[in-house]
């Protein structure tokens, strides 16, 4: 029969397997080829019942371990005993938990088990190495998952079913360069190592339709708040309509953040973009766009010393006009490389003062509002078409010759920009 699945153990001396089954019937495990078939193992599974099978290795050099009857397991248990370094399970369509703690596992595949409930193959310390090994796991058609951990392994991505599912507790590794999270409702951790490890090189993160996340990091206590700060390494960044218990993000320390997007995170009340880098970082910012945050008022751009500055890459653009609620824009430093700042209708004050940096150094060009985009007709300067401000700071944008649709109110304050 071609109804089995293969683990290659690496332990010598006493292993063993704790198997269920959905229904009851007869198992075969073949430990190894021996002689009048003493490596074949028979028991009968019960309903309901876990059966122990055992036996002892006389080596431990890649032992390959047959478990007929695939389609019918329901679980193997632990099977960290076995230390193995790779588990072909994939005909164990039905299995319901995973479990292995094997320093010597380098390759599973899981996108057969669509009937998983729970993974933990956390301190798989090998796992994502080696000659053709996957550096990544697929659980994109476990749709009953619930849990899932993989800390302390070599992977770096764990792609999720992006319709959504069940899953409530995630884990990812140091090495994580992927996180990608859709839909899932009922998510309650999606842990990023915190504290003494960071994913320093996360390069996209996208969590969308996820509204019921309590913390983003581990180690926690249940009174830890929900922080922001496990993703401070990502690169590209975008959070749609998630994320409901987090009413402040700061972009402090966010050193490689290249782009972010955020759109309908209604609870987020405060959002800055302040102490962004030390003044030795090389820049690496260069989009930002933002839309349907009604809990916002204003976005900052401020440094509290000479030891930081907010540097973005030549020609940067950074889009607010889906900020509807936002009426404050304000900045103490140069932006520096950023060329066209997309500001909302809803804007009355731009306030750039710079008490820090030299006038000199900002390079914007352009302040738009939402309603117009000069991008290929070449008008560089200020249109704030559609816009009533109360205040605009001028002596800050000496690189801006040109300016319209600039109105004022009340009209008495500057009646010349009327």
């Amino acid at each position: 029969s071609s109804d089995y699945i293969t683990l290659r153990s690496s332990k010598l001396g006493y292993v063993y397997l704790d198997i269920q089954t959905y229904i009851p019937m007869y198992v075969s495990v073949k430990w190894r080829d021996e002689a009048n078939n003493t490596g074949l193992q028979t028991k009968r599974v019960g309903r309901g019942e876990t059966v122990r099978f055992e036996y002892n290795m006389p080596t431990a050099t890649d032992q390959e371990i047959i478990v007929y009857a695939g389609h019918y397991l329901k679980s193997l248990g632990n099977v960290s005993n076995l230390q193995p370094t790779t588990m072909l399970i994939a005909n164990a369509d039905r299995l319901t938990e995973i479990e292995c703690h094997s320093p010597n596992l380098i390759n599973t595949d899981l996108s057969f088990c669509t009937k998983l409930q729970k993974i933990d193959l956390s301190n798989c310390t090998a796992l994502g190495t080696g000659i053709g090994a996957q550096p990544t796991l697929n659980i994109q058609s476990c749709k009953y998952l619930r849990y899932c951990d993989c800390r302390n392994t070599k992977l770096t991505a764990i792609y999720t079913m992006q319709a959504g599912g069940n899953l409530e507790e995630i884990y990812f590794p140091e090495s994580t360069q992927i996180v990608q999270v859709t839909n899932q409702t009922y998510l309650k951790i999606l842990g990023l190592p915190y504290g003494n490890l960071y994913c320093k090189n996360l390069a996209n993160v996208e969590i969308s339709n996820c509204h019921k996340i309590e913390y983003m990091h581990y180690p926690y206590n249940l009174e830890d708040n929900l922080t922001f700060e496990p993703l401070r390494y990502v690169q590209n960044l975008i959070l749609n309509n998630s994320l409901d218990k987090i009413e402040s993000i700061q972009f402090s320390g966010f050193e490689k953040l290249a782009s972010l997007e955020l759109n309908s995170m209604h609870y987020i009340k405060e959002l800055g973009f302040n102490n962004m880098m030390n003044v030795i970082t090389r820049p690496s910012l260069a989009y930002v766009k933002l839309s349907d945050c009604p809990s916002i008022d204003t976005v900052t751009f401020n440094v509290t010393d000479v030891d930081h500055k907010i540097h973005l890459v030549d020609d940067a653009v950074i889009d607010l006009s889906g900020l509807q609620s936002v009426n404050r824009i304000e900045a103490n430093t140069p932006l520096m490389g950023l060329k066209t700042l997309i500001v909302p209708n809803s804007i009355k004050d731009i306030i750039f003062e710079y008490k820090y940096g030299e006038e000199e150094q900002s390079s914007l060009q352009n302040i738009w509002s939402g309603l117009v985009n000069h991008t290929s007709d070449g008008f560089k300067g200020i249109d704030l078409l559609g816009v009533e401000l109360n205040h605009i700071t001028m002596n800050a944008f000496k690189n801006i010759n040109k300016a319209i649709n600039i109105h004022l109110s009340p009209i008495s304050v500057a009646p010349e920009f009327n």
